[in-house]
């Protein structure tokens, strides 16, 4: 049984994904001690809900919507396999499906294009899925990850888990004030221990190796 909360960058804004197995008072409560984990980096976030196969009556929903509201994160679709819950959804005037180039796309894609700024340190326990390049003002703490089938910037030290460059992607790179992480792959390739530490990189493939110059 998964009880995790799941959160992905997509074009609109964030993807949060409320496990199905539990009953929706525990599934909201766990939502809500997810966000208020990382108050500030959700702020001002706009994000989609996706709620499975469970029936939501309409003041469940207002519920959602007001618990995000508190914590200055706005809700603006919900996706649902339930036709209960996306016509209450709908009654309230929240949108109940994402355009097509808002969902992850094929590596290669226009998409890949479409970058996802994140103005904040992202945190343990964050997960940042993304098809495009993400760029993060701040830090990359231990325990955190992001995926990205395009390339990773970082203004701030990166510690977490990184998968950066989708294997076909012979042009993805990583750019950071510091590397100081061992858990990173670059299109596929596990990065070495010996790249350096302390000053700032640029991290790319030369001749389908890890190759690093200084970042300028």
């Amino acid at each position: 049984m998964s009880t995790s909360i799941e959160m992905k960058g997509i074009r609109d804004g964030l993807l949060a994904t409320i496990p199905n197995d539990l009953p929706w008072e525990e599934g909201l409560r766990l939502f809500c001690e997810h966000l208020d984990r990382q108050p500030q980096f959700f702020k001002g976030a706009r994000l989609t809900v996706d709620l499975g196969t469970r029936s939501l009556r309409v003041n469940d929903l207002v519920r959602l919507r007001e618990a995000l509201s508190e914590r200055g994160i706005s809700l603006w679709a919900v996706l649902s396999e339930s036709p209960a819950t996306m016509k209450n959804a709908q009654l309230l005037g929240l949108a109940t499906r994402l355009s097509k180039t808002s969902r992850a796309l094929a590596p290669g894609s226009a998409a890949r294009e479409m970058a996802l700024w994140i103005p904040r340190t992202v945190r343990s326990g964050v997960k940042i899925e993304h098809s495009g390049p993400v760029v993060v003002i701040g830090d990359v703490n231990p325990g955190a990850e992001i995926v990205t089938a395009s390339s990773l910037v970082v203004w701030g030290r990166l510690r977490g888990r990184v998968l950066v460059g989708d294997p076909q992607n012979a042009e993805a790179f990583i750019c950071t004030l510091r590397f100081q992480t061992t858990q990173a792959t670059l299109a596929g390739i596990p990065l070495p221990s010996s790249i350096p530490t302390e000053f700032p990189l640029k991290i790319f493939l030369e001749n389908h190796l890890p190759a690093w110059e200084k970042w300028e």
